[in-house]
């Protein structure tokens, strides 16, 4: 990994300078930095942005057992949301085809489930597909592992 301080603009007398750097989905490191008038914007600024900071942590991915496909290996992506009983869940799957991911729609009171989107990359998984209805559970399924998870059954 690149050493950034060096590359830290010099400040002058009482100037104060921020350094922000974000990781993005691609795993790019991105970096900026923002000049402060003082100390006192600079505390401003962090209070302003650490809570936002803190909720874009990552999440470290769950493991999912599927025995169904034992040449994958199956994660959660992300921290899935809960509205209700429904929960929007997406996972990754690595195997020897490659890596996929599929974002899916649980309602783990009847145990039902659709598909809202899926493809190679997680952008592509992350676009409404649309038009699939709720449906049943095949035991042994990869989606009822991850509902079994999901839902924690």
């Amino acid at each position: 990994m690149m050493d950034h301080s060096s590359s830290f603009p010099a400040g002058g007398q009482g100037e104060v300078w921020a350094k922000f750097h974000a990781r993005v989905p691609s795993g790019l490191t991105l970096f900026s930095y923002l000049k402060l008038d003082d100390e006192v914007s600079a505390m401003r600024l962090l209070v302003i942005f650490l809570p936002l900071l803190l909720l874009g942590m990552p999440v470290k991915a769950q493991s999912i057992f599927v025995p169904s496909d034992p040449k994958a290996a199956y994660s959660v992506v992300g921290k899935p949301t809960r509205k209700g009983s429904d929960v929007v869940a997406v996972t990754k799957r690595v195997g020897p085809s490659g890596t996929s991911y599929s974002r899916r729609l649980v309602d783990c009171s009847s145990m039902t489930f659709r598909y809202l989107g899926e493809g190679d990359t997680l952008a592509e998984a992350m676009q409404d597909r649309g038009g699939s209805q709720m449906g049943d559970l095949v035991p042994g399924s990869i989606s009822t592992y991850v509902a079994l998870h999901v839902c924690k059954r």
